[in-house]
């Protein structure tokens, strides 16, 4: 189904990661349909966006599909991309946070402030919550419990059909995958202004090209493929950074991908309907299964 690719595991961090690879860093593993790449490690989100471009301009120029999946949120639940951009497109967000988020070359970056000044607009106290405890923000409370009345629900459709995801509101400490989000939409913006008609984000594009040259940017989840026991990578390539759970689990979506067809495509989202405007809205991450439609 997808010619070669890249799955990478995202990181909110303000600083860069240090020199030796560490858990809950960047960590990135490419793809053909033949073999899976030894995983890369990352100390910066501008690092690793610079090989992502690198990969995907070769694979477009061999006029192949070419599968890149992050593992942040793409959307967020119902009402809030109009409130914010008043555009119906959840893409429109992505284009905000371009225009607002500053992310420097060593990850320094303002996203406490930008989810601040978004609460702000906003009616109640919310949605977003959490910065560091010595960060103080007229809108961003400290916990979640905090909020009120901002009229947006928790968790979008396919975090709550996963069981396991996080909320995309949470901006600090563990499972914080909102900073994540506000981070990496800014590169999905990019990646639209770079390559245009040739990038299909799925779901909100419909279904995915059959043939390339063609970029498919797809929301990932990498612990929907992890293993019970990850001993066997570790035999097969003895190298440290299969120590670390990021690498071992974007190694095993790599080979989940390389191996996908259309039909164990269609499997995995059984009861899908891309039209749905939930859906549409939110997003979809990849390997949830869909049951009912949302």
């Amino acid at each position: 189904m997808f010619d070669a690719g890249l799955v990478i595991d995202w990181s909110a961090r303000s600083t860069p990661s240090p020199k030796t690879p560490v858990a809950d860093a960047i960590y990135a593993c490419g793809f053909t349909q033949a073999e899976v790449d030894h995983p890369q490690y990352f100390r910066t989100r501008h690092a690793c966006f610079a090989a992502c471009i690198t990969a995907i301009d070769a694979a477009l120029a061999r006029g192949e599909v070419f599968f890149l999946g992050f593992d942040f949120s793409f959307g967020y639940p119902m009402g809030f991309v109009p409130a914010v951009t008043g555009q119906a497109d959840a893409k429109s967000i992505w284009h905000y946070f371009k225009r607002h988020v500053q992310d420097g070359q060593d990850n320094s970056n303002n996203r406490f402030a930008v989810a601040d000044q978004i609460n702000a607009r906003l009616s109640g106290v919310g949605p977003f919550w959490g910065c560091p405890a010595n960060q103080q923000f007229d809108h961003l409370p400290h916990k979640g419990s905090a909020r009120r009345d901002h009229g947006f629900g928790e968790y979008r459709a396919t975090e709550i059909a996963s069981k396991t995801a996080q909320s995309s509101w949470k901006l600090f400490t563990t499972g914080s995958v909102g900073s994540q989000a506000v981070l990496g939409m800014t590169y999905l913006a990019k990646l639209m202004d770079r390559y245009g008609a040739a990038a299909h984000f799925w779901p909100f594009d419909g279904d995915i090209p059959s043939r390339g040259p063609a970029l498919v940017v797809a929301e990932i989840y990498p612990s929907l493929f992890s293993h019970p026991s990850d001993a066997d990578l570790r035999r097969r390539y003895d190298t440290e950074i299969f120590q670390i759970k990021d690498a071992c689990q974007v190694w095993r979506t790599a080979d989940h991908l390389r191996q996908m067809t259309s039909d164990k495509w269609q499997g995995l989202h059984s009861g899908y309907n891309i039209t749905n405007p939930q859906i549409q809205a939110e997003g979809w991450i990849v390997g949830v299964p869909c049951g009912p439609t949302p």
